[in-house]
């Protein structure tokens, strides 16, 4: 049986990590060439980058992934959709993300080895693909009548419902023992974000006033980043390492979020400027 404890963290700027905050921050901003908003979704050990990126035709916006591997761009599309997301890649490569099919329904997908194959949780209205862990566990979201609810995926390919008990869940990460996600009564009012270890859960909500809570990308020494999303451009990335908070702002933009981070401390997100464009993805990076 699961068993369900709030950790809330209540840790002011102040409060910030010493050894983290003597380190310089250093941003890269980067787009898909032609892109309308970019977005960087996850990174690998090695610097591989994961990510989203939006075309506009001049009627039409197109959603798809893609993967930059130094300074180029491969675009990822599941053959025949309407829409492609690129959420997280392995070390071993292998990507999840999810696809909106000709009908609208969406479905997550498993990336490997070129090789594409769909995830349906079984009487679902839809499942999205959202993380995958070294021996090819899957972590994500299906939702019915009800709303959401998180899942695990094995390599046998089957499924184990996977809910914070008494709230929809979304579960957006796996590795090292630990899941990381979001829970919420109404994810359109509010979140918090969880981590699972040992049977238990943890209740993480980022300082701040922050009444939106999301945790998106965990690393295998249990650094955790995510965002706090206060309104319409008006979010804030953050990390937590150690258990102590670390802001994360990109310089001069309007709003900033953390996706990805990697066993080396690189992290990669999104950033918003008043340039016209949505979105424009980073890579952060840090120095003495």
């Amino acid at each position: 049986m699961y068993r369900f404890s709030i950790l809330c963290f209540v840790a002011l700027w102040a409060c910030i990590s010493t050894a983290q905050s003597k380190k310089n921050p250093v941003f890269t901003s980067f787009d898909y060439p032609g892109a309308v908003n970019t977005e960087a979704t996850a990174i690998t050990p090695s610097g591989q980058i994961l990510g989203r990126y939006v075309t506009f035709d001049g009627t039409t916006y197109h959603g798809h992934g893609f993967l930059l591997i130094n300074g180029q761009f491969q675009s990822i599309d599941f053959p025949g959709s309407l829409w492609t997301d690129a959420t997280y890649i392995s070390p071993r490569g292998e990507i999840v993300g999810w696809y909106d099919s000709a009908n609208g329904t969406e479905h997550g997908y498993v990336l490997k080895n070129g090789k594409f194959t769909s995830i349906d949780y079984p009487g679902a209205l839809g499942t999205d693909g959202f993380g995958i862990d070294p021996n090819g566990v899957v972590v994500g979201t299906w939702w019915d009548q009800t709303g959401n609810h998180g899942y695990l995926l094995d390599k046998q390919g089957k499924f184990t419902p996977f809910d914070v008990p008494g709230f929809q869940t979304l579960a957006t990460q796996i590795t090292s023992g630990r899941i990381i996600g979001d829970y919420s009564n109404d994810f359109n009012t509010e979140s918090h974000g969880f981590v699972f270890k040992d049977g238990e859960f943890q209740t993480i909500d980022f300082p701040e006033a922050c009444q939106t809570t999301y945790l998106s990308g965990l690393n295998p020494e249990g650094d955790i980043v995510g965002g706090c999303i206060r309104g319409f451009l008006d979010e804030s990335g953050w990390l937590i390492k150690n258990g102590e908070y670390i802001q994360i702002n990109y310089p001069k933009s309007l709003s900033t979020y953390a996706n990805g981070i990697n066993p080396q401390g690189q992290i990669v997100g999104r950033y918003t400027t008043n340039d016209g464009q949505f979105n424009h993805g980073f890579l952060l990076t840090w120095r003495p």
